[in-house]
């Protein structure tokens, strides 16, 4: 009798990362590049951030942005005619990838060419666009050349707070440093351990809502 109860458990009990399929989130990507371990406990230990205020006014303001560029039908200098692709907000997945997530804006210009654009609710770097966010869009990119058969090389981050939108071009090394982090990712999900590596302590705002968790 025994024996048969383990039969019935071998049979039946699979760990988590083998019984469901596990993608990496657009969110997961810019949370690694911000710090590895939002990543860890928000797959993981399946706990929830605490938001402040200006988070969630950003949210709000999100959708009436890309409604106000989309009536705009273009971007910047650079791309004064675009044409809308999909509807905002589109999401898209790459079952070869292990990636999925929603973009915000998928256009094209009058070439022919395709790219990304994303809103963000904050200030730039300097005029420039923080790690994270150019590496989320870079997945971004991955996802549209996977699901349209066309090459990205290039996509737009809008920074509503100052105003600026930055076009950033996205290289063959991008799109592998964009993949190694999906593999990083996928290893953290899977064996449910934290990383190894995160953002040292000095340099660590508290901004990701996980100040009431994390112990670094």
């Amino acid at each position: 009798m025994p024996r048969q109860k383990k039969r019935e458990r071998s049979e039946y009990y699979k760990p988590r990362a083998l019984s469901e399929e596990t993608y990496v989130t657009l969110t997961d990507i810019k949370n690694w590049l911000y710090c590895p371990l939002i990543v860890y406990y928000n797959r993981v230990l399946k706990a929830k951030p605490l938001t402040e205020t200006i988070q969630e006014y950003g949210r709000q303001t999100h959708k009436q942005e890309i409604a106000r560029i989309l009536r705009r039908k273009g971007i910047a200098p650079w791309e004064r005619k675009i044409y809308i692709i999909r509807e905002y907000e589109t999401e898209l997945t790459s079952p070869r990838l292990k990636l999925k997530g929603i973009i915000d804006i998928i256009a094209m210009n009058q070439h022919g060419q395709i790219f990304p654009i994303e809103i963000k609710y904050m200030k730039s770097n300097k005029g420039k666009p923080w790690q994270d966010h150019k590496y989320q869009l870079t997945a971004q990119a991955l996802l549209i050349e996977e699901n349209y058969k066309k090459p990205v090389d290039r996509g737009y981050i809008y920074y509503q707070q100052d105003g600026k939108t930055i076009r950033i071009r996205i290289d063959d090394n991008d799109k592998q440093y964009t993949k190694h982090i999906i593999k990083k990712i996928l290893e953290v999900i899977t064996t449910e351990k934290p990383p190894k590596t995160r953002t040292p302590k000095n340099k660590c705002t508290g901004g990701c809502g996980y100040r009431w968790i994390c112990q670094i």
